[in-house]
């Protein structure tokens, strides 16, 4: 004769049996430390040859600051300013050349920097270059491939083709008929004046100058 088990006896089977179904949780895995990120390098500008042209600056020099300011990272760049027209600032060394025009009614405020004088770039200088490559002696074409979005305008004497950042802030390409960079104008708005000072500058023969006014 087969004997029924009690009911209590069968509940908690059917219970203990349940319980052995339920997965067992795992422990967390140990979280890895996170690594201290390095701190990036201070940049440094006192190699003028490596100065990155960028919207609103070329190396230390900041349209809208202080040329004082910035003389200290000039390294191996003189500094020569016009007594008849103060406002015009020559910065040179035997690789690199770049004029600088202060604010009218104050001579430390840089209104703009220019790399190029409107003509075939000395092989013997380095050409500075923005930060995606264009420089004096650049092709109409890789100014179009670097800054797809760039504006042409005509100068007084050669087209201008002008890139923004959207901040206030432009470089502009002088472009010549032969659809070479002739000069780079970093400032705040899209133009190039088509003198800078110039009729003292040439009048006096300075070296920077290759046509008359």
């Amino acid at each position: 004769m087969i004997k029924q088990a009690p009911l209590f006896s069968v509940a908690l089977l059917l219970l203990a049996g349940c319980a052995s179904l339920e997965p067992v949780a795992s422990s967390p895995a140990p979280t890895a430390a996170t690594p201290a990120a390095t701190p990036s390098p201070t940049p440094t500008f006192s190699d003028p040859a490596t100065w990155i042209i960028d919207y609103g600056r070329v190396g230390p020099l900041v349209v809208g600051g202080s040329l004082a300011a910035a003389e200290p990272s000039f390294g191996s760049l003189g500094l020569e300013r016009q007594d008849a027209c103060p406002s015009f600032v020559i910065l040179s060394d035997p690789e690199v050349t770049l004029w600088v025009m202060t604010a009218q009614g104050d001579d430390d405020v840089i209104d703009q920097i220019v790399l190029g004088n409107g003509s075939v770039p000395d092989p013997s200088q380095t050409q500075l270059r923005t930060g995606n490559g264009i420089a004096v002696g650049s092709t109409l074409a890789e100014v179009t491939a670097a800054y797809p979005d760039v504006v042409e305008s005509q100068g007084t004497y050669s087209r201008i083709f002008s890139a923004t950042d959207g901040s206030g802030a432009y470089l502009n390409f002088s472009v010549s008929d032969s659809d070479i960079v002739s000069s780079i104008v970093v400032r705040s708005t899209p133009t190039v004046d088509s003198e800078y000072c110039g009729w003292f500058v040439c009048r006096n023969a300075h070296p920077l100058c290759t046509t008359s006014p």
